[in-house]
């Protein structure tokens, strides 16, 4: 299994922390990534393992083996990966690694200083008496590093979960990353910058997507040409409905509804009012006629009186005269 080595980069480079430009190797001394940019202050700890849960066993936390740990985060990816792309046994990324026997990984951003003793070194000696310190990260807010693949990798992150030390100021916290796609030749930092520019700008049409467009235009502009020329079938089926001569609806006539009676007055029949003048006129000069032929006309004509059918037409003729 070929993995990246710290060991194996230090003895290259002569460095504890790597530096822009500086190539990591892997335990066959291949390299794997370089740095390209960094805008942190540069403290990247290569010398102390990832935690695990003998580490929390130690400092004392209930419950050690629930506790996240880096290690742990790194078998588990490794697990998911392989079963999304089924890979097993030999096969598999990483095979050889578990919780307890894992690579030493690069801490990015972790503070950990040399403190070196004030008495001079005696020969000899060399780095005797040096100890490594743990601080709080100096970084400022959306600082980066930024690695260049130098070949097909697998790079598995963890955001640190110990809360117990300095190294993550108390507070443990998300971490973000974004890969990259480069071609041969192109310039990593302009290839940011103008990705930055156009992030959220519409996508340009290429020869393909233009000639996609141009075949659909017509399209729609055929279908909406024929949708303008088809009928409305509800409007015409109205007008030919009203067009058509209805023998129910000539049947039909205007009915005057007679006008409401005054309270007070007597209910007229409709056969003895007529409106009509030349009616009423020949109902006048019948009169005189009929009345001297026997006593039960006389009888009778004070009821016809009472309905007072001659006094109407009167009205009508001084109205008419009027």
């Amino acid at each position: 299994m070929e993995y990246l080595s710290l060991p194996h980069t230090r003895a290259a480079s002569y460095k504890l922390v790597p530096d822009v430009n500086d190539e990591l190797l892997t335990n066959l001394r291949n390299p794997i990534i370089t740095l390209i940019e960094d805008t942190s202050p540069g403290a990247h700890d290569t010398l102390t393992a990832a935690c695990d849960a003998n580490l929390y066993t130690a400092l004392g936390v209930e419950k050690p083996e629930e506790h996240g740990s880096c290690a742990e985060n790194l078998v588990l990816a490794l697990k998911e990966l392989n079963e999304t792309a089924g890979l097993k046994g030999a096969k598999a990324i990483g095979a050889d690694i578990t919780v307890n026997i894992a690579p030493t990984p690069l801490h990015l951003f972790m503070n950990a200083p040399l403190q070196t003793p004030n008495d001079a070194q005696s020969e000899g000696a060399g780095a005797k008496g040096t100890v490594v310190k743990v601080e709080e990260p100096k970084g400022k807010k959306r600082c980066y590093v930024r690695f260049r693949a130098e070949r097909d990798v697998v790079i598995v992150f963890s955001s640190c979960p110990n809360e117990l030390g300095p190294q993550n100021g108390g507070r443990c916290m998300a971490a973000n990353f974004m890969v990259e796609d480069v071609q041969e030749g192109e310039d990593l930092a302009s290839s940011m910058s103008a990705a930055s520019k156009k992030k959220g700008a519409p996508r340009k049409l290429n020869a393909a997507d233009k000639k996609k467009q141009s075949e659909a235009e017509p399209k729609i502009e055929e279908s909406k040409k024929e949708d303008a020329k088809k009928p409305e079938p509800k409007k015409e089926d109205s007008k030919s409905e009203d067009s058509k001569p209805d023998e129910a609806q000539e049947d039909k006539k205007p009915v005057k509804k007679p006008a409401p009676r005054k309270l007070g007055t007597p209910a007229k029949s409709p056969e003895k009012v007529e409106p009509k003048k030349q009616d009423t006129k020949k109902d006048e000069d019948a009169a005189p006629e009929e009345a001297p032929k026997s006593d039960d006309n006389k009888s009778e004509a004070p009821k016809v009186d009472d309905s007072a059918p001659k006094k109407k037409p009167k009205k009508l003729q001084v109205r008419g005269a009027k």
